[in-house]
């Protein structure tokens, strides 16, 4: 027989069967209507148009919330005017009878669907046939003609999938289903994740590890972070030779000294994607994988350009969030290349350059960062709703063969070098600010305020405030802590709308700020003279008189500058305190 007198793919007794399946199960409520329609079952995909009939009406009926039998379906098809045209009664009661139950009616619905696509196929090439030899149809046209009608089967077949609305009355019932994670606070369950860096980062390292250990549910990631989940693992590999790679399984298996571990290899096995996400598909569902690699993503995507084709990479990337989320559960680890620095990137976090497009930055959901900079190697987890984990110094163990958290302290943060820092400088400078210390050794406002509170607990330096014409020890907007003569109002800062200043000065250099008890010797500074001490934003202060004195006012610096008193057996002290 040609291929012209040929039968156009169907199967009458599929489409009989879901008719009577409807028929069968009568309530109104049933969710046999919701199954079937999920197929991307439609009136016209029915070869015989009789059967188109009948099912138009079976949908109004279960729409308009009735019984759907033989007896109701009768009088819509009556009522339609159409009994005559699919049969009559006997042939409505005869598709009532043809099957026992009405379980399996998505799966004739299926067939007929399928059926249904093969013979839109069918068209379509034919309708390409015929414009491709008529003459008066210009290339483009025919090419974009071809487009058109394969979209439209592709969208054909894409009914089958679940499109089924989630209103509001079920969403706000439906249970929330469990999540989980893999890594404690790096990695989610059922996500599309990647691990980003430079070539030569041991990003395949982490890979493995991550792999190894989440196969056998134990374990902690770069040392630190706890495995808190055990998942079936492939880690598919196309990144070297097959014998290096076996070299560098063999070899990790010999430093954790691991034999038997749940992981299954696909070394080099020809993959390419997207068109090879079938065949993945079939083997994560035959094997019953729950976390895959994509070692690495460029070696399995060959021929797309990741920096101009974002329409092919969206696509990559959109095929394999959507296996994650029709593979319930399914995590997809994808070790990724980051864009070697240019004149474009330049400046831009690895885990930014790395995408390429926005496409990848929205698909991805969580991020391991590798990068490296003058200190060394640095680990970053970033994503959504995962913890994550900011810059974090890291070390490749040579024993271990892994990527390890390394405590290292962190320069900026070695307190005792800010704070030799900052006591030198108000040394070298007293009177100064805590702002101006601050600017001056080059270091954070925090840092630098924290240094200065340890060097005054310690009795290395003190600070005064100068409010108006008065000095008095204190905080920053806080009141005067001893008697003092109050300034008059238009003589404070506080009166100008001005907070008091601040002047740091070391302890040592407080000796020349008032006379000592006996009223002075010689060689030393005059009563009520200031010597070295105040800077010139800040004003003199009013003569202070010891304690002992008739009328002495009692202040915090009389009180500190009593308990300086020299004592004479005490070891001269020759330090230099710099010149003010």
């Amino acid at each position: 027989m040609s291929v012209s007198a040929a039968i156009p793919p169907q199967n009458l007794e599929a489409e009989e069967s879901v008719l009577g399946a409807f028929m069968i199960s009568g309530a109104p409520d049933s969710a046999l209507f919701d199954k079937v329609e999920e197929t991307g079952l439609r009136a016209e995909d029915f070869y015989r148009d009789s059967h188109a009939r009948i099912y138009r009406a079976a949908l109004a009926l279960h729409a308009a919330g009735d019984v759907v039998d033989a007896i109701t379906l009768t009088d819509e098809l009556e009522r339609r005017r159409e009994l005559d045209d699919v049969g009559g009664r006997v042939r409505i009661h005869e598709l009532s009878l043809i099957v026992p139950a009405s379980a399996n009616a998505p799966h004739y619905a299926r067939i007929v669907v399928e059926a249904a696509v093969r013979r839109a196929a069918i068209r379509a090439g034919g309708e390409l046939a015929q414009l491709g030899w008529e003459h008066e149809t210009d290339s483009s046209g025919l090419v974009l003609r071809a487009q058109e009608l394969v979209e439209a089967l592709a969208e054909r077949s894409a009914l089958g999938d679940d499109l089924t609305p989630l209103w509001w009355q079920q969403a706000i019932r439906e249970p929330i289903p469990a999540t989980s994670e893999y890594v404690d606070g790096v990695l989610q369950a059922g996500v599309l994740a990647d691990i980003v860096g430079l070539p030569y980062l041991h990003k395949t390292a982490l890979a493995l590890e991550l792999a190894t250990k989440v196969s056998r549910g134990t374990g902690k990631l770069l040392g630190r972070f706890d495995i808190t989940a055990q998942a079936h693992t492939a880690y598919f590999w196309s990144d070297d030779s097959r014998a290096k790679e076996l070299e560098r399984i063999q070899a990790y298996a010999k430093a954790c000294q691991h034999d038997v571990v749940p992981l299954a290899f696909y070394l080099n096995t020809g993959l390419v994607l997207p068109d090879g996400i079938p065949l993945l598909k079939a083997q994560i569902r035959r094997h019953g994988f729950r976390l895959i690699v994509l070692d690495s993503l460029y070696n399995f995507a060959p021929g797309l350009d990741w920096i101009k084709d974002h329409a092919g990479v969206s696509l990559l990337y959109h095929q394999l969030k959507r296996l994650c989320d029709q593979t319930e559960g399914l995590t997809i680890i994808l070790v990724d290349h980051a864009s070697k620095p240019s004149d474009s990137n330049k400046g831009r976090d690895a885990s930014v350059s790395s995408f390429g497009t926005v496409w990848k930055a929205a698909a991805v959901r969580s991020s391991i960062v590798i990068t490296k900079d003058a200190h060394g190697l640095k680990a970053t987890a970033i994503g959504n709703n995962i913890k994550g984990f900011p810059a974090t110094p890291i070390a490749f163990d040579d024993e271990l063969l892994e990527l390890r958290v390394v405590d290292v302290k962190d320069p900026s943060e070695d307190t005792e070098k800010i704070d030799a820092e900052v006591l030198a400088e108000v040394k070298r400078l007293p009177g100064l600010s805590g702002n101006q210390v601050r600017v001056n050794v080059r270091r954070g406002k925090a840092k630098v305020a924290a240094s200065l509170a340890r060097l005054e607990a310690a009795n290395l330096i003190y600070n005064t405030y100068a409010a108006g014409t008065e000095l008095f020890q204190g905080k920053p907007g806080q009141a005067d802590r001893g008697a003092y003569s109050e300034p008059a109002p238009d003589e404070t800062r506080a009166s100008r709308g001005k907070s008091p200043k601040s002047a740091w000065f070391p302890v040592k250099q407080a000796e020349t700020l008032a006379p000592p008890p006996n009223g002075g010797k010689p060689g030393e500074a005059a009563p009520g003279t200031v010597t070295g001490v105040v800077s010139a934003t800040c004003p003199e202060p009013a003569p202070l008189r010891s304690r002992g004195q008739e009328g002495a006012i009692a202040t915090p610096e009389t009180d500190y500058l009593e308990s300086l008193a020299p004592d004479p057996s005490a070891p001269s002290d020759d330090i230099d305190w710099g010149t003010p």
